[in-house]
């Protein structure tokens, strides 16, 4: 919070949002559901643009996007069939930790090659929870009626979740290398169990909901 305070002196237009406890705990798609609440309260009526030209924005707190991200980005969202956008996403601490070198490695694999077949393939790439953006009127396409959430809160992979979601309503989810944003890599095996445990069971979880139903 302290962080944020500090850069609102240089960016009045930023807005900090502190989500209670007892919600924060369950994820990150209940900040999302937060934020992107607030945002079409304050905007409510003033459609500056229209709304299919929203684009919005999902980064971790450890994300350093590049610069061009937002340009290069926004080329994509020109296909009013686009309706969600994955970054490159690489690791910040690969030089200082042989385990995050790993990891740089392997998020290089699977982008370059597995998300470039399904970008290919239907435009069928998976989203990511950093270096992610959606169209918000593709939102509003996929949004929980019975639970009020564009994030589901229940999902243990809200990215992944959203991404099928997505899918299943024919918009096209594509991917760029052109550009990256960069986050810390795990430098033990507990905390690398702990977060593939969830990622495994996640998609187990999205699985369950869309291809077994």
């Amino acid at each position: 919070e302290k962080v944020v305070r500090d850069l609102q002196r240089e960016h009045p237009g930023l807005k900090l949002m502190n989500v209670q406890p007892f919600n924060g705990g369950r994820g990150k798609s209940v900040a999302l559901n937060s934020g992107f609440a607030d945002f079409l309260l304050t905007w409510r009526g003033i459609e500056i643009r229209p709304r299919h030209r929203w684009i919005i924005g999902v980064f971790d707190s450890d994300a350093d996007p590049k610069p061009d991200m937002l340009k290069k980005v926004s080329f994509q969202f020109n296909d009013p069939k686009v309706g969600g956008v994955q970054t490159l996403v690489r690791i910040k601490n690969y030089k200082t930790s042989f385990l995050a070198k790993m990891q740089d490695i392997e998020f290089l694999a699977f982008a370059r090659v597995i998300q470039f077949a399904r970008t290919n393939f239907a435009g069928s790439v998976a989203l990511g929870g950093n270096g992610q953006f959606v169209r918000a009127s593709a939102l509003d396409t996929v949004a929980l009626e019975s639970q009020q959430q564009y994030w589901n809160n229940e999902a243990l992979t809200e990215d992944l979740d959203l991404g099928v979601r997505l899918l299943t309503n024919q918009w096209k989810n594509v991917y760029i290398d052109n550009t990256d944003v960069s986050q810390e890599g795990t430098e033990t095996l507990l905390s690398m169990f702990r977060q593939r445990e969830r990622w495994a069971w996640g998609t187990i979880q999205t699985m369950n909901r869309f291809v077994f139903k």
